[in-house]
C-alpha cells in the first residue's frame, strides 16, 4: 500500500490560452529529488507532458491540467522563493523584457538568469532545456512556459560575451 506523503499546498495563479487565469493551488512535494530543501513550482513544472492536480479556490474543485496547456503559474508576493525556484539558484545577470505570448499578453519584468561565465545572453538562457522560466514582476513571480512564447523584447542590448575575463561592450 502506497504511502501518503503530505505536500507542501502552494498558492497560484494559472493561465492557458484563451481561459481567464485561475486562483487556487498546487501541492510540492516536501523534500526535492534534485535540490536539497523542498521541490519547487519550477521543478514541479518542468516535465515535458503529464498531468498536475490543481485545487481551484473557487469551489475547491480538482482539475487535472496538462503541463503542456499551462502559459504560466503565477506565484504571489506572499510565496516564499524557496518554493518558486531552487535556494542554490544562483544569479549571475538580470535582463528587462517584455514577453508577448501566443494569446496576445505581454509581460513585463525581470528575468534573473543563472549562466557560466562564458555565457551571458538572454538568448542563450532562453535557448537552454528547461521548459519554463521565471519572471519577476511587480505582481509576483510568473514562471512562463517557452512554448506559449510569441517574443521577448529587451529593454536594453544585451552585452558581447565575456572574453579572457573582460567584460563585453
Amino acid at each position: 500500500m502506497p504511502e501518503y506523503v503530505d505536500k507542501l499546498r502552494v498558492k497560484v495563479r494559472v493561465s492557458r490560452p484563451g481561459e481567464p487565469a485561475v486562483e487556487g493551488f498546487l501541492s510540492l512535494l516536501p523534500h526535492s529529488a534534485r535540490n536539497a530543501g523542498p521541490e519547487t513550482l519550477l521543478e514541479l513544472l518542468d516535465p515535458s507532458a503529464g498531468f498536475l492536480p490543481f485545487e481551484r479556490s473557487a469551489d475547491d474543485a480538482v482539475l487535472l491540467l496538462s503541463r503542456p496547456d499551462i502559459q504560466w503559474v503565477m506565484a504571489g508576493p506572499e510565496v516564499d522563493p524557496e518554493l518558486i525556484r531552487p535556494a542554490a539558484y544562483r544569479f549571475t545577470r538580470e535582463e528587462r523584457v517584455w514577453v508577448s505570448l501566443r494569446d496576445g499578453d505581454v509581460l513585463d519584468g525581470l528575468i534573473q538568469m543563472e549562466l557560466p561565465d562564458n555565457i551571458n545572453r538572454v538568448s542563450d538562457y532562453l535557448n537552454g532545456p528547461e521548459r519554463f522560466f521565471p519572471l519577476t514582476t511587480r505582481q509576483g513571480t510568473f514562471l512562463v512556459h517557452k512554448a506559449a512564447v510569441r517574443e521577448v523584447s529587451l529593454f536594453d542590448s544585451s552585452p558581447l560575451p565575456l572574453a579572457d575575463g573582460t567584460t563585453g561592450q
